[in-house]
């Protein structure tokens, strides 16, 4: 384990909202650029917006304003991350958009990572998010933070694995899929994935990040990181170009793809039949431009006549194929779109992930309680551990406990050390640590457990995640061999300023 910490935390906060919705009626198989037919429309189906927010809680505007104060960066005024993006696909007729913009950015941080034209599975992902996270089962939706739990988690295969299939079971497929609320959730994913897809080799991503909506911090995380951002958010249709609005949509917006800030009475009549959607943030422009929007689709003007415009769009991916008119004139490519700072700053929930390492075969981590290697097996169960002394019958556990109850110093790389004294000398096989820390922002928090001899070993990095207490227990193998008696300290580092926390207790138990 390399002995760092991050002394600058990346702004990842709250968590966003994976709307299952828009997808476009089409046949079957799915075209990436189909041409307008009876069964097919440019006007995407949306889903209810309660079945797909559920789990995400809202974010706090004033301290999203407040917390964009960590970062001292000049952004440039254009930014993208097209050039790492898997071709713009089609979710068809099914309500799954926040299924195809998480795969969206698993392609691209693949892509990132060296990958050539990786294609992941979307029909395994909504069946992985329904069935192996419980992601909201009695709906066709899922949040796009569930859809990584299931991907760092699981994995999801490639497409060729199990295809993605454009049209959701009904009562053809199965006599129970019959659109009722009370249909089993294999009705939701079209069944079970086949045998050669549960046997197929998964592919995950290393961990999820949450990432603020607040203009400033989005763009500071998709440039620090070179990164995709997956944002879902209300759906207002007028804005959207969407067929299905009660006001007149504007064709040169919806040709270039753009989404303004959505009117008084776009809300209104979008609020009476909530929906949502999610996208892929690529990237953004402080300088583009477009106009509000009347209740004919006419830009929108002030008292004197002039054209009220909306400046500063992020670039977006969508998933709605490449074959009808919205996005069909975006400079970027087909299905590429603009939309509001001030739309995904309003509504926008967003959330990321790191990228794999490719060239790094999975090793059985022993102790930890996560089945490392994917072989079936954990720790102790694991022939890979059989010879670890962790996992030898006769060993014995013992424990100290602190309780300081002191503050971590807020932004200060030294941070709080607390000690204590063991008194056992016997030879060690493992550590576990455990901690109760309340912090206002957990992932500004490193913690380090340092040996008698003065020799660190990491347990916690900073991630910049969301979330206000650690209770946890890290397990380390650092120490193993050498005698436990001698002074421990835990060093707990709060690595960015503005918030702050305690470090109630800890406990170190030593397996012998």
């Amino acid at each position: 384990m390399t002995v760092t910490t991050r002394h600058l935390a990346t702004l990842m906060i709250f968590a966003m909202f994976g709307f299952a919705a828009c997808g476009e009626p089409t046949t079957e198989p799915v075209d990436q650029n189909p041409e307008p037919t009876e069964e097919y429309t440019d006007e995407p189906v949306l889903a209810s917006l309660e079945s797909v927010v559920g789990d995400h809680p809202e974010e706090n505007g004033e301290t999203l304003e407040r917390l964009d104060e960590k970062f001292d960066i000049t952004l440039p005024a254009k930014f993208d991350v097209v050039d790492t993006q898997s071709p713009v696909r089609n979710q068809a007729s099914r309500g799954v958009c926040s299924i195809f913009s998480t795969v969206g950015l698993m392609e691209h941080l693949y892509i990132k990572a060296g990958q050539a034209d990786p294609d992941f599975s979307e029909q395994y992902l909504q069946w992985s998010a329904k069935f192996e996270v419980g992601s909201f089962p009695n709906t066709g939706g899922s949040s796009g933070s569930s859809n990584l739990d299931a991907i760092v988690r699981y994995g999801i295969v490639v497409e060729e694995d199990w295809p993605y299939e454009g049209r959701g079971w009904n009562s053809s497929n199965d006599p129970e899929c019959d659109g009722e609320k009370s249909q089993p959730t294999r009705c939701y994913t079209n069944g079970a994935p086949p045998e050669e897809a549960l046997a197929a080799g998964k592919f995950k991503l290393p961990k999820r990040e949450y990432v603020s909506s607040y203009t400033d911090s989005l763009k500071t995380y998709m440039f620090k990181n070179k990164r995709a951002v997956v944002s879902g958010m209300s759906f207002y249709y007028q804005s959207w170009s969407h067929g299905g609005s009660k006001l007149e949509v504007n064709m040169d917006n919806k040709r270039a793809g753009a989404v303004v800030f959505p009117s008084d009475a776009d809300q209104t009549d979008s609020e009476e039949r909530p929906a949502g959607h999610s996208i892929l943030l690529v990237g953004w422009d402080d300088t583009k431009e477009f106009p509000r929007l009347a209740e004919d689709g006419s830009p929108l003007t002030d008292e004197d006549g002039n054209v009220i415009m909306d400046k500063g769009f992020f670039l977006f991916k969508n998933s709605w194929g490449t074959g009808g008119a919205w996005g069909s004139e975006n400079e970027f490519g087909k299905g590429y779109g603009w939309l509001s700072y001030r739309y995904v700053q309003r509504w926008g929930r967003s959330v990321s992930a790191a990228e794999p390492e490719l060239d790094a075969p999975p090793i059985e981590i022993c102790g930890d309680g996560f089945d490392n290697d994917e072989n079936g097996l954990s720790d102790c169960d694991d022939s890979a551990c059989a010879s670890e002394s962790i996992c030898v019958e006769d060993n014995r556990n013992v424990s100290f406990t602190s309780e300081p109850g002191e503050a971590i110093p807020d932004g200060d790389i030294d941070g709080l050390l607390d000690t204590i004294s063991v008194d056992a000398n016997d030879v060690i096989k493992g550590i576990n640590v455990t901690v109760d820390i309340e912090h206002t922002w957990k992932g500004d928090v490193s913690i380090l457990l340092i040996d008698p001899n003065g020799e660190p070993a990491v347990l916690l990095e900073a991630d910049a995640s969301t979330g206000t207490t650690i209770t946890e227990t890290f397990f380390t193998d650092e120490f193993n061999g050498q005698e436990a008696a001698g002074e421990w300290t835990i060093n707990v580092i709060d690595e960015a300023r503005f918030d702050t926390g305690t470090l109630n207790s800890w406990e170190i138990e030593f397996i012998f």
